[in-house]
């Protein structure tokens, strides 16, 4: 009985490894070239709100403002997750996140800002903080026409 039998393997030379690394090589360099390309597509729709996640930076910031005031957006929401979902009494109206807040010393009127506060979560944070948008409108009874989200 057999149990291994002698087989000839097929390994590159020095010259077939030297090329597989050269297109692995090249492959890496074109993919991280063109990436930005590909993950940073704006497609706006006819939207009449303005979504803009409360942890961004200042450099996006003021782009986001320019956003809004160029754009046709009746409402601006900005979104933050909190430990506690909205650290605000319920009959307190008062801005509490910076970027709202930013948003208002920038001449955005407080009666088109919308606060949003969605729970922290490590995992579908994308989903989690849809949903709060959603619940937060369907409260305020607003039916928005459509939404365009500002993200770095």
């Amino acid at each position: 009985m057999k149990l291994i039998r002698q087989k000839t393997v097929w390994l590159p030379t020095w010259q077939g490894w030297t090329l597989l690394f050269l297109i692995a090589a090249g492959l890496l360099v074109t993919a991280f070239l063109n990436v930005h390309r590909f993950l940073a597509v704006t497609q706006r729709v006819e939207a009449d709100v303005l979504i803009v996640e409360a942890w961004m930076p200042k450099t996006v910031t003021q782009e986001a403002v320019k956003e809004f005031t160029q754009g046709q957006y009746t409402l601006l929401v900005v979104m933050e997750m909190t430990s506690n979902g909205d650290p605000r009494p319920k009959q307190d109206s008062a801005l509490r996140t910076p970027m709202a807040k930013y948003f208002v010393s920038h001449d955005v009127p407080t009666t088109r800002i919308i606060e949003c506060f969605a729970p922290a979560t490590n995992d579908r944070r994308s989903l989690t903080m849809a949903d709060a948008v959603r619940k937060t409108l369907n409260q305020r009874g607003i039916a928005a026409r459509g939404f365009n989200v500002f993200a770095p």
